[in-house]
């Protein structure tokens, strides 16, 4: 469980000032603060020097802003222009309570990437939602099943085979 006290947090990072880039990587931790929480990363920082990758990674949690104008994200809360943001190969999972929220991030350069619009409770943007039982087929994802990823097929979500590899997939209680 991760619960700010201030305004920003993730995840796995609260606030990227800088060059980052996330690959295989997860979080199933619940994200809970007033305002720019994201599943796994808060927000960026406003500043052409601040570019964000992130590739073959996954939430499942729930997301919380508390905060009347609040915002949230299941990737990443909140973006700038003069950031740049890159998703790749990853998904959410999660319900996410707030004023203003977004299914993978608020802008930025998203590929094959989706959210399960039946725990988001939104729809759009139409080429990244899926239903539940869609995002359970390995043919959902033109993914790497052979060396990133694995999939339990019609049961569960897919998850990254270096954690999980030989092991129980076991989807966590949201």
């Amino acid at each position: 469980e991760v619960t700010a006290v201030g305004k920003t947090c993730g995840g796995l990072i609260g606030i990227v000032d800088s060059t980052v880039d996330i690959d295989q990587c997860y979080a199933s931790n619940n994200v809970n603060g007033k305002t720019n929480v994201g599943g796994l990363v808060g927000r960026m920082n406003e500043n052409e020097s601040v570019n964000l990758t992130i590739a073959n990674s996954y939430y499942n949690g729930t997301i919380t802003s508390t905060e009347d104008s609040g915002i949230a994200g299941g990737v990443i809360s909140n973006t700038f222009s003069e950031s740049s943001l890159t998703v790749k190969n990853s998904y959410i999972a999660s319900e996410i309570t707030s004023e203003t929220k977004y299914a993978l991030a608020s802008n930025g350069t998203i590929t094959d990437s989706y959210f399960d619009e039946n725990l988001m409770g939104i729809t759009t943007p139409t080429d990244q939602a899926r239903a539940t039982s869609i995002m359970y087929k390995e043919s959902n994802y033109p993914w790497d099943f052979d060396t990133i990823w694995i999939i339990d097929e019609g049961i569960h979500y897919p998850k990254l085979r270096a954690i999980i590899e030989n092991a129980e997939i076991e989807e966590p209680t949201i």
